[in-house]
């Protein structure tokens, strides 16, 4: 059984943490400049209050334990990762500072800063804790000298646990909202790890060419309301013929759209979805994973000659 790493050392974020620029991690945390001129009526940030949040940024906290279970009776972690037993016991989320969490996966560990006070997309979610937990229990051999695209990345949890520990022949991290690009940038250099950022709206902007199409795209809690189109748009738009996509999402019954999604998603290729269970802080959480490989059409040429 793979044991949790458990790590005491705290200089060593914070020696990482002092050597980059604080100042690239505050403006992102206070989000866009337009973001801001449009929050300036309900009050917005004071200065003083960023002076505070960098004044705190590397005090140390309690941690915070999360615990991947298998399934019961129903399928779970262990039938996705093919009987890895030990995956549910892997994932540990530590508090560092008030915006910086260790992720310790099995023996991996990557280092997270959040932005709680911006919306949904500045913190940690547990679909995103999932998705790290499937790639240390044995989906990192999916992404092993592959383009990967992490889609919607938010803090970019998954996007820099895969570029650290899955040697990826390309990492690239996307989200729609630029101040969050910014924070994803920030996330991979404080890990020291490969990875481009770039601003992503679905359906709209393409941030890889036709000749670099994605291997691997990752996403985790993306699915939400209406936004199950321009999601499916963007992965259409990004994942070659013959590319898989792996997405933990919560299902139908806590966020509408995933059914419509997987409905659709399912002309392009094949399918497969199982429910997993994530226990955090004594309750359980039930959520999705699925994965799809895009079909590979005929080419002209093969066409022709038949």
């Amino acid at each position: 059984m793979l044991a949790i790493q458990t790590l005491t050392d705290v200089q060593l974020i914070h020696d990482k943490a002092e050597a980059l620029s604080l100042d690239s991690l505050i403006p992102a945390v206070r989000k866009s400049p337009q973001e801001e001129a449009e929050e300036e009526e309900e009050g917005g940030w004071e200065e003083e209050e960023a002076e505070v949040v960098r004044d705190t940024l590397l005090q140390p906290n309690p941690c915070t334990l999360y615990k991947l279970q298998e399934n019961g009776e129903l399928l779970g972690m262990k039938d996705i990762v093919g009987g890895f037993r030990a995956f549910g016991q892997l994932v540990k989320l530590e508090r560092v500072s008030p915006l910086i969490r260790r992720v310790a996966v099995g023996p991996a560990t990557i280092q997270i800063a959040e932005a709680p006070a911006h919306d949904i997309g500045g913190s940690i979610w547990l679909s995103s804790i999932a998705l790290c937990g499937w790639m240390a229990a044995g989906g990192r051999k999916e992404l092993c000298g592959k383009v990967v695209l992490e889609l919607g990345s938010g803090v970019g949890v998954a996007g820099v646990f895969a570029a650290s520990c899955c040697s990826p022949a390309r990492a690239i991290l996307s989200d729609g909202t630029q101040s969050l690009v910014g924070l994803c940038q920030f996330n991979v250099e404080l890990n020291g790890c490969a990875a481009s950022c770039y601003r992503l709206d679905w359906g709209g902007d393409v941030v890889l060419g036709e000749e670099e199409k994605a291997d691997v795209i990752l996403a985790a809690d993306c699915i939400y309301r209406t936004n199950a189109d321009a999601f499916l748009r963007a992965v259409l738009d990004h994942l070659k013929p013959g590319g898989r996509l792996f997405l933990v999402n919560p299902p139908e019954e806590n966020r509408t759209g995933i059914d419509e999604f997987i409905y659709k998603l399912w002309e392009h290729g094949d399918l497969e979805w199982k429910r997993i269970r994530v226990e955090h802080d004594g309750y359980v959480k039930s959520l999705l994973f699925i994965q799809f490989q895009r079909e590979v059409l005929p080419s002209s040429s093969s066409n022709l000659q038949e």
